[in-house]
C-alpha cells in the first residue's frame, strides 16, 4: 500500500516526463501536450522535487536527460507499453491500433503479406509499413513509433535485441526483353558490360549484395523495389534480387538468374524491443513474417 501511495502523484507527471525526454525541448513538448511550456516546465520541477535529483540538463532552449533521468525514461516506456497492452485486452481480448513495420524495400511486399494474415485474425488491428534510414531505428523503436524493425546490419543497442530471422541468398536477374536473358552463362565481364537498376536512398550506397569494390554501371536509383522489379521485368536493365522474391517469376520464366558466385547471401535481423508479455505485439508480428519467409 504505500508503494502504491508514493506512485499516486508519480503517474500523472510520467508521459510528460517522457514526451520533454524525447523531444528534448519544453515548447515541441508542449505542442505535443497540448499544454503551455510553463506547464510542462512546472510539471519537470515538481517531478524532480519528488524524485529528490535532476532528471534534466539545462542547456539554453534544450533538456538533456541525466543518468538518474535516463533509468526513469526506461522505466516510463515499460510501464506505459504495459498499461497499453492491458487495456487492449482487458476491453477487446485481442489486438487492436496500429502495427508498424520498419522493413527494406526488398522485403516490403513479403512483410505486406504476413500482416495481412495476421490482420486475418485480428481484424481491427490496422497495419503501417515503413523504410526507416539506418541510424533512425533503434530510437523509433525506443520511443514506440515501431513495433519491429528488418535490418541486414544491426546497430548494437542495450535495450534493442536483435533476433537472427534468416539468411538471404542473391542473384543478378534480367527479364525476357535482356540481351542476356538467352544464351550461354554470362561471365562477370559480360554481365558488367550491362546496366543495372539498385534500391538505394538518396546519396546512400546501394542496398544490395554486390560486392564493393566490384565494378558496374548504374543507369538508375530508387527506393522503391516495385520499380527495380519492373525494370528489371521489362528487360531494360539488371537487378540484384533476393531470391525469396525472384524465384517464384524465374520459375515463370519472366526472369533469367545469372549464376554468379561473388555475391554473398546476406543475414536478416529482426529488431524488436524487450518483450514484456507473452501477448507482445512484436512477437505475433515476427512470427508471422518468420511463416511467410518459410513458405
Amino acid at each position: 500500500m504505500q508503494k502504491a501511495m508514493r506512485l499516486n502523484d508519480f503517474w500523472r507527471w510520467l508521459p510528460t516526463c517522457r514526451v520533454v525526454a524525447e523531444k528534448q525541448q519544453l515548447r515541441h513538448a508542449a505542442k505535443i501536450l497540448n499544454v503551455s511550456p510553463s506547464a510542462v516546465s512546472r510539471t519537470i520541477r515538481l517531478l524532480e522535487d519528488a524524485v529528490g535529483v535532476e532528471l534534466f540538463h539545462r542547456e539554453g532552449h534544450k533538456l538533456r536527460l541525466t543518468s538518474s533521468g535516463k533509468i526513469l525514461l526506461q522505466s516510463v516506456r515499460s510501464a506505459m507499453r504495459l498499461m497499453d497492452e492491458g487495456l487492449t485486452w482487458a476491453s477487446s481480448g485481442e489486438y487492436t491500433g496500429a502495427v508498424r513495420v520498419s522493413v527494406p524495400g526488398s522485403l516490403a511486399s513479403l512483410t505486406a503479406r504476413a500482416l495481412l494474415h495476421l490482420q486475418s485474425d485480428h481484424p481491427r488491428l490496422q497495419v503501417y509499413i515503413e523504410n526507416l534510414a539506418q541510424t533512425e531505428i533503434n530510437q523509433s523503436l525506443l520511443r514506440g513509433e515501431i513495433d519491429l524493425a528488418l535490418v541486414e546490419q544491426p546497430i548494437e543497442h542495450e535495450q534493442i535485441e536483435a533476433i537472427r530471422v534468416s539468411s538471404l541468398s542473391h542473384g543478378v536477374c534480367c527479364g525476357s526483353g535482356h540481351a542476356l536473358f538467352k544464351g550461354r552463362k554470362a561471365k562477370l565481364s559480360k554481365i558488367q558490360e550491362f546496366a543495372f537498376a539498385v534500391l538505394s536512398a538518396p546519396d546512400q550506397p546501394a542496398a544490395d549484395a554486390w560486392p564493393a569494390g566490384v565494378g558496374r554501371t548504374i543507369r538508375l536509383h530508387s527506393v522503391h523495389m516495385r520499380t527495380i522489379m519492373d525494370l528489371c521485368l521489362s528487360g531494360q536493365v539488371l537487378a540484384v534480387l533476393p531470391d525469396i522474391l525472384s524465384t517464384r517469376l524465374v520459375a515463370q520464366g519472366k526472369l533469367r538468374r545469372l549464376e554468379l558466385s561473388i555475391l554473398a547471401d546476406t543475414d536478416l535481423f529482426a529488431l524488436r524491443r524487450e518483450s514484456l508479455t507473452e501477448r507482445d505485439l512484436a512477437d505475433r508480428v515476427l512470427h508471422a513474417i518468420q511463416k511467410e519467409l518459410n513458405d
